[in-house]
């Protein structure tokens, strides 16, 4: 499991950095409620990915216990970036925690650019960022 030292907030985002560890677990509250069919935004990206046999690597975002969102990605393997936008399976309360787990084998860069619930431009919803949840217009 990574540690403090593995992980920080870069540009608009969370970085993690897997020289020393192969797991990482991050948490935050959600923000706002969430509404089950409500449109939720998944940024992610990483550098090249290294690894001395090939292997898989995996990140998934829970809101509580359920799982909203996964992707698996081949280790070696390029760098790239995903921007998924999806319907919320499940409703939850401003304060549930939100689980960013990401599994790697190697030493090699992972970036959570953003999990984000989309709102209407006239909505009066605090506009309050955060590092992996906040509002989108």
């Amino acid at each position: 499991m990574c540690g403090e030292q593995d992980w920080h907030a870069e540009l608009d985002g969370l970085e993690v950095q897997t020289t020393r560890c192969n797991y990482a677990t991050v948490r935050q509250p959600l923000l706002l409620d969430l509404k089950k069919g409500a449109r939720l935004r998944v940024r992610v990206w990483w550098q090249a990915l290294v690894s001395p046999a090939p292997v898989q690597g995996h990140m998934a975002l829970l809101v509580g216990e359920h799982q909203v969102w996964e992707e698996h990605i081949k280790i070696p393997g390029p760098a790239d970036t995903r921007e998924v936008e999806l319907s919320s399976p499940l409703a939850a309360k401003a304060g549930t925690l939100v689980t960013f787990h990401l599994h790697n084998h190697g030493s090699n860069t992972w970036n959570l650019n953003g999990f984000a619930l989309q709102v209407p431009a006239e909505s009066s919803l605090p506009q309050t960022p955060a590092a992996n949840t906040q509002t989108e217009e």
